[in-house]
């Protein structure tokens, strides 16, 4: 197993940060309160308050011990709340989301601050005016300038990961290969109830639990070089391993029943409902990230609530490729950028990346937030929680989720033709792909087209 560098490479980036000039941002008083723009909702459905809130708190106690005010917002539209800011001239000072295919374009723009590059640890090589994710952090070389971080890690989801209740599995291995996990959803079939947990609905970004299904069997099949290869451009959408990857989730629509359902009724499904049939015993898989143990463990069983490991639990995504892959794991991060010059945001945000920030987002989340970096023995993990942060530190190689690294336009293109496919199953798969090769090629996407690099 390979052991992630990232505390040592990431822990640094904001050194010095408070002292790199200023972008295009006007410069701020001291004094004020510092706005962060995070995807959290402040006043959002049962359960989803439960992730606003451990990070508010994480928050109260930097407010408590440096004497300054933070006014959080939240939204799920993240993407269009940060754009509206930017353009009425308000941006926050810190924004937090995981697209950051976003981020590169206001990197690219001189918006976002600079976070610098810190000693011991070597920025990647790129042409002028190139960016590139590398170990999880956001660099931009501008035309003018030197490589240098402009979005760092807060926290990470595994995404290659499928949930199930240990009772459906009783006597069965967890899957180990494709071929394995085709025929326990054979077996699942057998039994009256549907194999597959599936909703696409999602706030603000619909499709994007078929864009992970997509990702990580092409992650899965082709390995990780191939899938940065597909995100940087140089791999085709309608030939090759991206297509057969495609057709592969095409086919295991077509032959297997979805949520009790046909699977263009997933279309009018929310991930989040789909999660729930799972505990309901109504479908035996659901394909989710990580963060979805977050629910799980208020979902009510008996005369309480489910127990880790014996009401639910999750196996890695199995080798899908017909030789031996590299070891690898699809995950999706929240990203961290500073907006502004105020030096009392950029001290916050160096604190945020900090082990501390995390150690107590993970105690005041009851464990429910992970990293590549934090230890699973961390004693508010239940046996689920350790499993996916030992997955995060020992499984392989972390590849960041396609999607968010897109640029926005063939991103949410992607987003659409998942959701063709999903609302007639049987169709060809070509035309679709095709349309994303296309748009691919366009000027306006390969100008924010990053180079991403999995964890070394």
């Amino acid at each position: 197993m390979r052991r992630h560098p990232l505390t040592r490479t990431l822990a640094a980036l904001l050194v010095g940060v408070s002292a790199v000039p200023a972008g295009c941002a006007a410069p701020r008083e001291t004094d004020r309160a510092i706005v962060v723009l995070g995807p959290w909702l402040d006043n959002g459905p049962p359960g989803q308050d439960d992730e606003r809130d451990p990070f508010r708190r994480v928050l109260d106690r930097y407010e408590e011990d440096h004497d300054v005010t933070i006014n959080y917002e939240g939204t799920r539209a993240i993407g269009q709340a940060l754009r509206s800011a930017v353009q009425n001239g308000t941006p926050p000072d810190i924004v937090i989301m995981p697209n950051v295919g976003d981020l590169a374009y206001y990197a690219r723009e001189g918006i976002s601050e600079p976070l610098g590059t810190p000693d011991g640890t070597t920025a990647p090589t790129l042409p002028s005016g190139g960016l590139a994710i590398d170990n999880l952090a956001l660099w931009h070389r501008p035309t003018d300038g030197g490589t240098e971080a402009y979005a760092v890690m807060l926290k990470t989801d595994l995404k290659s990961a499928f949930w199930y209740r240990p009772a459906d599995l009783a006597g069965q291995d967890v899957p180990r290969t494709w071929p394995d996990l085709l025929a326990l959803t054979g077996t699942l079939a057998g039994t009256g109830r549907a194999p597959l947990c599936l909703g696409m609905s999602a706030p603000s970004a619909p499709g994007w639990p078929g864009t992970d299904w997509v990702e990580d069997l092409l992650l899965h099949r082709a390995g990780p070089d191939a899938y940065q290869r597909w995100v940087s451009g140089e791999l085709p959408w309608a030939t090759g391993e991206v297509a057969a990857a495609w057709n592969a989730w095409a086919d295991l629509l077509r032959s297997r029943p979805v949520a009790a359902a046909q699977p263009r009724q997933a279309l009018l499904t929310s991930f989040g409902d789909a999660g729930d049939a799972l505990m309901r015993g109504e479908c035996g898989l659901f394909h989710q990230g990580s963060f979805i143990a977050g629910t799980y463990d208020r979902f009510p069983v008996g005369d309480g609530t489910a127990e880790p490991g014996a009401d639910y639990a999750f196996f890695p995504t199995p080798a899908a490729g017909a030789g031996p892959t590299e070891d690898a794991s699809e995950v999706s991060a929240d990203f961290a950028a500073l907006l502004t010059d105020h030096p009392a945001a950029a001290a916050l945000l160096r604190h945020l990346h900090g082990s501390e920030a995390r150690d107590t987002w993970v105690a005041e989340s009851n464990g429910a937030i992970f990293g590549p970096d934090v230890d699973p023995a961390h004693d508010r993990y239940d046996m689920v929680g350790r499993a996916v942060a030992t997955e995060l530190r020992d499984g392989g190689r972390l590849c960041l989720d396609a999607s968010d690294a897109m640029p926005a336009a063939l991103s949410s293109a992607f987003h659409q033709a998942v959701l063709e496919q999903v609302a007639d199953p049987d169709r060809d798969s070509g035309p679709l792909l095709r349309e994303l090769d296309t748009l691919s090629a366009t000027d306006a996407v390969a100008a924010d087209r990053l180079r991403l690099t999995c964890t070394d």
